[in-house]
């Protein structure tokens, strides 16, 4: 038995929605959570952002030192001491002058016989495509082709005008005889390679053989040619031939100070050690016995990247410093003429 108005209790009644003011409210809370959510993933975008610079930074930093404690740390192997310093001078990014270290170091493993020179070439003898014996005077290398840009070393004697380096101006494909060769003033401590007249260098009286050498002279500058924004660290191996090492080095108009600093310790008493602090500038003379970079024991690289962008929180750009002491075991020697060279006509 049903009771009285069971049946018609529901017929009557409406669903309740919601009033202005609730709809209101709800819309003001779920707005809120929404902010809350978006200001969050900004945030970690930023975070994100960041850390990808840092890591950059980083990379490029450690990057730039390794291949700088690599290539400087070959420098003077093989040649005299006085030239394993070619030239330290400036260039310019901008309102910005970065300093320009070039080094040089040879391959006394490969070595090939002289048989003549002439003005801007010079002819082999001796050529062979086996594997390189030990070194020893007049003796054949495994055979390479030059490449426009390499450096060769020629060596006869330690007199001015006995040795020196010549830069090979027209590719040379392995086996031939025939070298083309241009640039022959190589620094100023050493007199001109007079390949066509009747100096040191073609002074085959001596009983010494000439002998070529591979030559690796390695170039360190910043270049911002391609975009004034973004300096980067080059190495430049052959020349004109820039390869990148690092990104955004840092000016001081955009990061605070120079991104490039050489510092060369000095050995002024002749005891092995550096003597005093380090100076940022050498002395070429055309004494080499004069000349400060004779005594240079060891270089510090001051290199500064900065970030691609502001950081959000200050509007600065990040900019970290990587500095390192590299030492330069084949300038430690008590003679200016390397012990391998200086016994090549033995």
């Amino acid at each position: 038995m049903s009771r009285p108005g069971a049946k018609n209790r529901g017929r009557g009644a409406t669903a309740r929605g919601l009033t202005l003011i609730e709809l209101s409210v709800s819309l003001a809370v779920l707005g809120i959570l929404m902010a809350g959510i978006t200001a969050f993933l900004v945030t970690q975008g930023k975070m994100g952002a960041g850390s990808f610079d840092r890591s950059a930074i980083q990379r490029g930093g450690r990057g730039a030192l390794s291949l700088l404690d690599e290539r400087l740390g070959m420098a003077g192997l093989g040649v005299p001491r006085e030239l394993a310093i070619r030239s330290l001078g400036t260039e310019a990014c901008g309102a910005t002058s970065f300093p320009r270290l070039e080094v040089a170091s040879v391959d006394y493993l490969r070595q090939w016989t002289v048989a003549s020179t002439a003005a801007g070439a010079m002819t082999l003898s001796g050529i062979t495509n086996g594997p390189p014996p030990n070194p020893s005077p007049g003796g054949a290398s495994a055979d390479v082709a030059f490449s426009i840009g390499q450096w060769l070393y020629l060596y006869r004697s330690a007199a001015p005008g006995g040795h020196g380096f010549a830069k090979v101006t027209a590719a040379r494909a392995a086996l031939n005889t025939g070298v083309t060769l241009g640039d022959t003033n190589y620094a100023v401590a050493q007199s001109s390679l007079d390949l066509a007249g009747t100096g040191e260098l073609n002074n085959a009286a001596s009983g010494r053989p000439l002998l070529a050498f591979l030559a690796d002279v390695s170039a360190f500058g910043v270049n911002c040619t391609d975009d004034a924004a973004h300096p980067y660290l080059y190495w430049e191996r052959l020349s004109g031939v820039r390869t990148p090492v690092a990104s955004n080095v840092s000016t001081p108009s955009v990061g605070g100070a120079v991104g490039l600093v050489f510092r060369f310790f000095l050995d002024t008493d002749g005891d092995g050690q550096p003597n005093g602090a380090p100076v940022t500038s050498l002395t070429f003379d055309a004494d080499p016995d004069d000349a400060t970079n004779d005594d240079v024991v060891a270089i510090e690289v001051e290199v500064r990247i900065r970030s691609d962008q502001p950081d959000p929180a200050s509007n600065q750009y990040r900019v970290e410093r990587f500095v390192r002491r590299i030492a330069l075991p084949n300038l430690h020697t008590t003679t200016t003429q390397y012990i391998f060279i200086d016994n090549s006509g033995i």
